[in-house]
């Protein structure tokens, strides 16, 4: 079960995604850990969250990228809204696939 701290850096983690765009990529974990002050384990696990819904792409030594919003995974109401927000914010013209 999902506790508060990390919901709250999930949201967190996701108002960078947004606000950084496709293409960029995210800090090192033990810079997220000092920017968030949370353990580098929360961290990764969070990241892997993201993962896991297509929003960014985790690799070693070359780091942590975040996948343009139309390859998240859309299951969960607040990828749907992260994923809005981000193209209204990066001005992305996508629209779902069998959208009149």
């Amino acid at each position: 079960m999902a506790t508060f701290r990390s919901n709250k850096l999930l949201a967190n983690l996701m108002d960078m995604v947004v606000e950084l765009g496709p293409g960029a990529k995210l800090p090192a974990q033990d810079q997220l850990s000092k920017k968030f002050k949370a353990s580098r384990t929360l961290i990764r696990e969070q990241l892997a969250i993201l993962e896991y819904l297509q929003i960014i792409n985790v690799r070693p030594k070359t780091g942590t990228t975040i996948n343009h919003c139309v390859k998240w995974t859309p299951h969960r109401d607040d990828v749907r809204d992260w994923a809005v927000e981000s193209m209204q914010k990066h001005g992305s013209t996508y629209s779902k696939p069998g959208a009149v």
